[in-house]
Formats: structure tokens, sequence, C-alpha cells
């Protein structure tokens, strides 16, 4: 990420099959919000299995607040899913890169239905 927490994408492997290319497209410090890239730093995997999933709701004995954070089957913002389901993805796995505890950068995988 840039100083002003913008990204850019450096790297782009990909098959033929697909027309768009996502290397050297900008993207500003608002597609991914600060929550999340602080969510990143604390558990750098995470996993969409199908876009088009429906969320299951968290059912507790007591009402308490449970601390998600480091669960890997958690819901992913909705703007998040709407941005994947525009790309034409159908799942996803991203891995932070985390120096000196920033968020460097994100590897992100992506699975069509292609």
């Amino acid at each position: 990420f840039n100083d002003d927490l913008s990204g850019e994408v450096i790297h782009e492997i990909k098959n033929d099959s697909l027309n768009s290319s996502y290397m050297g497209m900008r993207f500003p410090a608002s597609d991914i919000p600060l929550p999340a890239r602080e969510l990143y730093i604390k558990n750098g995997l995470r996993y969409i299995h199908d876009v088009d999933a429906k969320d299951n709701p968290l059912i507790s004995i007591q009402s308490m607040e449970i601390d998600l954070t480091q669960c890997r089957m958690r819901a992913v913002a909705k703007p998040h899913v709407v941005y994947l389901r525009n790309m034409g993805v159908v799942s996803s796995l991203s891995l932070a890169i985390v120096v000196d505890n920033e968020l460097w950068g994100l590897l992100a995988f992506h699975a069509y239905d292609k």
C-alpha cells in the first residue's frame, strides 16, 4: 500500500480465458476500510467459500458479545461481496502481508465459474 493507504495491483497471474486484467489498477484507501485493515493485521487469512452463500446467525446461550477476530468462518462486509460479484468472482482467499505490525499488502486469489 502507498503512504496514503491507496493501493495498486503490482503482480497478476491469470487464466488466459479471463478477458479482464487488474494489473496496474489503482484503488483508493476507502476500498479497504480501516476496520478491515486492522482485522487483517490480527488475522491474516480470510476466505469466502461462496459469494452467494447466506450468512448464518451466531446463537449464544448468554447475551454476551463474542470476539470473532480469530474466527475463519465469518461473514464479510456486504460491500466487499458486491465488489467481488461485480468482478465475476465466486470465491476468494486473501493473505495479509504484515511488516512491522503494519499492513504492507495483500495476496488475493479469486476463483471464477468459467
